[in-house]
């Protein structure tokens, strides 16, 4: 473990900027610093060697464990990234994990993606400190040419961002409300207690994919924002939902569930904030998401240390008010983080309740596989740390087309105009980012 304190000026974006177009560029920006969160940003590139996992029968937790056997064996430090692996694992992943049926299979989209990093630059938000960290300071020497490139000379987009077409959905309003109606008839028959449903959009474009994260990171500012670039494909995200972290022998995650706007005034935004608040409706899709989660870590945690932190906590981001809660545990003797991370996945909050059976149901009722959508996205410090988002309001983009999805928890009370009307309010942020300041 090394780390060098670097007498720069504090500037993660315009750094992050001056880096477009390094092979496998990795930012994981903490766009918002608020409820205890967001205090670091991590920069790296030039990986050492990238991983990308296919197939129905693959493991990727299990193939990663594998493949770096020395995860959690080096030592760490005050900081929370020197070197190890950045990327993210596909919503489709979790169905390799269940031996239960799914109704829908597909291998074009990579189940994860990672590169490992020797290195990189780690921006402290509440100190403004900037840090060179490696895994040794031998390794370090691989990381210089970065820290000079991002803080060289003035660095400049190499392009704007533009839609060359509509966005479209691969689902009419009726026939997504239909799905909800559906999902309440399940509910009725106590197949099911909750899912999640989700729509797909889709349009061409052209132009940089930075740009694109850079005006979501200005629009939508969020704590688990991420960019990454595998060459044939770029993720952008703004996520304000961690899956997991795990530091030590602890381990917490953080479901949100329940959503308002923020409204067009701070008198809007208040009045919203009381509805949520006393939406008992909200308030039971959160509780069953929690004792979900609680059950999901309990399967690696020490008997008893599963706990509640905070519950129905509500948080203020640029279109959105959501309801929050904390759950962690001890985690067992010889249990890392990457076993904890599968044991959870997917998150619960874009599942629904029992697991298994709304992951089926996810299948009968959307169009194709949910690729990086409610995967997660973040990094693996080989000194056994973790950090994990839920891949929420975030965009996928490859070739000139890009796609994004949004959803929402449908529970018995749901009213099917207005779940479809949530799923619009969510993607607010990336439609204005996509339109270059217009959220229409």
């Amino acid at each position: 473990m090394f780390e060098r304190k670097l007498e720069v000026p504090f500037e993660p974006l315009a750094a992050a900027k001056r880096l477009e177009g390094s092979p496998g560029l990795a930012f994981l920006y903490s766009g918002l610093q608020a409820y205890g969160l967001g205090r670091y940003s991590i920069l790296a590139a030039n990986p050492k060697e990238q991983i990308a996992l296919f197939g129905e029968k693959s493991d990727c937790f299990g193939e990663l464990q594998k493949a770096y056997p020395e995860f959690g064996k080096q030592s760490g430090g005050d900081l929370p990234f020197y070197s190890g692996l950045i990327g993210y694992f596909s919503y489709d992943a979790g169905r390799q994990l269940e031996r239960a049926k799914f109704g829908f299979r597909s291998t074009e989209k990579p189940l994860g993606r990672f590169g490992y990093y020797q290195g990189g630059i780690v921006f402290d938000h509440s100190t403004e400190e900037t840090w060179l960290v490696a895994e040794s300071e031998a390794a370090s020497a691989a990381v210089e040419p970065i820290v000079e490139q991002a803080f060289g000379a003035t660095g400049s987009l190499s392009g704007d961002f533009e839609l060359c077409s509509e966005l479209r959905s691969n689902f009419e309003k009726e026939e997504y409300c239909e799905r909800v109606e559906s999902i309440r008839s399940l509910i009725s028959q106590g197949e099911v207690y909750q899912v999640n449903l989700s729509q797909r959009f889709e349009a061409q474009f052209r132009g940089s994919g930075l740009e694109l994260f850079f005006r979501l990171a200005e629009y939508s500012p969020a704590p688990y924002s991420a960019y990454l670039s595998f060459g044939d494909e770029e993720i952008v995200s703004s996520s304000p939902e961690r899956f997991l972290y795990v530091d030590g022998e602890g381990a917490t995650t953080r479901p949100i569930k329940g959503t308002r706007a923020t409204g067009g005034s701070e008198i809007e935004a208040g009045r919203n904030e009381e509805e949520l608040r006393g939406s008992e409706k909200d308030r039971s899709e959160l509780l069953m998401i929690v004792d979900l989660e609680r059950n999901d870590l309990g399967r690696v945690c020490e008997p008893g240390s599963v706990r509640v932190d905070e519950l129905f906590r509500l948080e203020r981001y640029a279109t959105v008010i959501h309801q929050t809660a904390d759950v962690s545990g001890t985690l067992e003797n010889g249990v890392d983080a990457m076993a904890c991370a599968k044991a959870m996945f997917p998150g619960g909050s874009i599942t629904g309740a029992p697991k298994i059976r709304a992951m089926q149901v996810i299948d009968d009722l959307e169009r194709g596989e949910r690729g990086v959508y409610t995967g997660s996205i973040g990094y693996f410090d080989m000194s056994g740390r973790a950090d994990l988002n839920i891949a929420i309001r975030t965009l996928r983009l490859a070739g000139n087309t890009l796609s994004y999805q949004v959803g929402g928890g449908v529970v018995w009370d749901s009213d099917p105009e207005s779940e479809y009307e949530e799923t619009l309010l969510k993607a607010k942020a990336m439609v204005k980012a996509l339109h270059g300041g217009n959220d229409e």
